[in-house]
């Protein structure tokens, strides 16, 4: 059930992300701000890297600790 709400969770805020983007794009139509083909594409470069951010971010948080340093070790 945790992985189901995370992954809502997870989704909630790449919705939020892109509803965001969605608005600052139409307040510039609205103002009658054109972007450059260029800073469009540049745009759309960062946004998917926060959306991949978000992804990854999640999928670390989700994957169970491994390593030296997870263990229990008792101090001597």
């Amino acid at each position: 059930m945790d992985l189901i709400v995370s992954v809502l969770y997870l989704l909630l805020n790449i919705a939020v992300l892109l509803l965001v983007v969605a608005l600052v794009w139409w307040f510039l139509k609205w103002v009658g701000i054109g972007l450059d083909p260029w800073v469009y594409k540049l745009c759309q470069v960062v946004v998917a890297l926060l959306v991949l951010i978000m992804v990854v971010s999640w999928f670390a948080g989700i994957m169970p600790p491994h390593g030296i340093f997870t263990g229990f070790h008792a101090v001597r």
